[in-house]
């Protein structure tokens, strides 16, 4: 594994994503302090593969269940490994989508709007963004704002 970068991940909503100490994960705060803070790592170049390390807890983003994620893994596994897909190929520039190893996507709903998994973060059964997501707004689109140097050079992300 290569660490990348320090990033913040904002939702479509505006918010930073964000670990609780037990590892629920929410997007409702404006604001980014080291529960809003994911250092990216690179698992597999050729695959795409990266995993999400919250700062202040050390433990790794993880897709669980039939829906949920959250940030409760000490160490990455294949349910911490997400595949980057690119929103300018959707027409949707500077946004991200985090595609699960099932092939679902991880998504938001608003502020405060619980997704049944303890806070606003889930994950979806649409396999890829092509169906309403070329508009910002969709759940499943989020952007990575730098602390520091991040390099991710890969279909035109940057």
């Amino acid at each position: 594994m290569v660490q990348v970068g320090t990033v913040g991940v904002v939702s479509c909503h505006g918010r930073f994503l964000q670990s609780y100490d037990d590892g629920e994960m929410h997007a409702s705060k404006q604001e980014r302090g080291d529960a809003e803070t994911w250092i990216l790592w690179q698992i597999d170049w050729n695959r795409r593969e990266y995993a999400l390390q919250n700062k202040k807890t050390g433990l790794y983003l993880s897709k669980r269940d039939v829906k949920c994620v959250v940030a409760s893994r000490a160490e990455p596994g294949l349910t911490e490994k997400w595949t980057l897909i690119n929103g300018d190929q959707h027409h949707v520039r500077g946004r991200v989508a985090f595609r699960a190893y099932d092939g679902t996507i991880m998504g938001s709903h608003a502020p405060g709007i619980s997704t049944g998994c303890g806070g606003e973060i889930m994950a979806a059964d649409r396999p890829d963004p092509s169906v309403g997501a070329r508009d910002e707004r969709w759940p499943g689109w989020f952007s990575l704002t730098t602390v520091g140097r991040v390099v991710l050079v890969e279909d035109g992300i940057t």
